[in-house]
């Protein structure tokens, strides 16, 4: 920020939040999917252009609220804070971007990451989908791991125009869910899944092993609907956010013991029988009765 003298030429930063704030860094946050995905490091976490494609605006807006993480609380201008009710909710929605969580590059935040999507523009690609006719339900099937720890599955889509005024804006209504066996797995405010064209599940500690089946099922449609799909599945314990730090204090307190080991045979002179004591002292015989605190004597 300036402070507004031109001559003096001083600037300054300081933080701030809301929305214009957030936009910026939600826009940036999407250019670096768009080029994950135009790139060609999907799937793999290599660049490859083969793999190249164009992702849709409905994809890029899959990604960021799929990568998004639960905020306890949250902090406004004036240094109050308020807690955010759960994940999602009305106040943090869902929750705050971490782009390590959906794009795998080999070595991420969370390893192993398995990404599932669909969204290209191309409607030739087989990384394209779309619902033609109402009833027609997608199907898709992912395994869980031996020792999973969550799957979650997200699915948008760039509704038709909407009528000016009207109750019920949405105008397509595309349907999401999760189903193993019996269970049937629903999204956040699924209440509300009729207005929303964003809809998203959550399962914690799923089936080890297991199949699971997404089903995105076009419940009214006035024309075709071109939708976008995220699914990861994450391994028990994969992510080593907390667990890096601890590696990194480990390694820094072994590093320091070392640091103190050498200190003391540097002070006792005892680095390969060569004495490292200053030039006023020499090495003590270590039979003497009595061996100075420090390791050395004086001449």
């Amino acid at each position: 920020m300036s402070d507004s003298d031109g001559a003096a030429n001083h600037c300054e930063t300081k933080p701030a939040s809301g929305t214009s704030m957030a936009s910026p860094a939600m826009a940036g946050n999407a250019a670096l999917i768009q080029q994950y995905f135009k790139e060609g490091f999907y799937p793999s976490g290599s660049r490859n252009a083969a793999d190249a494609f164009t992702p849709s605006g409905a994809l890029l807006k899959a990604m960021l609220v799929h990568s998004g993480k639960n905020m306890d609380t949250v902090t406004y201008d004036d240094g109050t804070q308020q807690s955010t009710g759960g994940y999602p909710s009305y106040i943090q929605g869902y929750g705050k971007i971490r782009l390590s969580d959906v794009l795998n590059f080999g070595e991420s935040t969370n390893d192993p990451i398995t990404l599932f999507v669909k969204g290209d523009t191309n409607t030739a690609s087989p990384m394209h989908a779309s619902l033609s006719s109402t009833l027609v339900t997608h199907r898709y099937y992912i395994v869980a791991p031996s020792s999973p720890s969550s799957i979650r599955v997200t699915m948008t889509y760039t509704d038709q125009i909407g009528s000016a005024g009207s109750s019920r804006p949405l105008v397509n209504d595309l349907e999401l869910r999760v189903k193993l066996n019996g269970d049937v797995y629903v999204p956040h405010f699924n209440s509300y899944s009729d207005i929303n064209n964003i809809e998203m599940v959550d399962i914690d500690n799923p089936c080890a092993g297991c199949n699971f089946t997404i089903e995105v099922r076009a419940v009214s449609l006035s024309a075709v609907q071109p939708y976008a799909l995220v699914a990861t599945v994450q391994a028990d314990g994969s992510d080593k956010e907390e667990n890096s730090l601890l590696i990194t204090a480990l390694v820094l307190g072994l590093c320091l013991l070392s640091l103190f080991l050498l200190l003391i045979i540097w002070r006792r002179g005892l680095c390969n029988g060569v004495s490292k004591c200053g030039a006023r002292y020499a090495a003590v015989d270590s039979t003497a009765t009595t061996i100075p605190k420090d390791g050395c004597t004086d001449l």
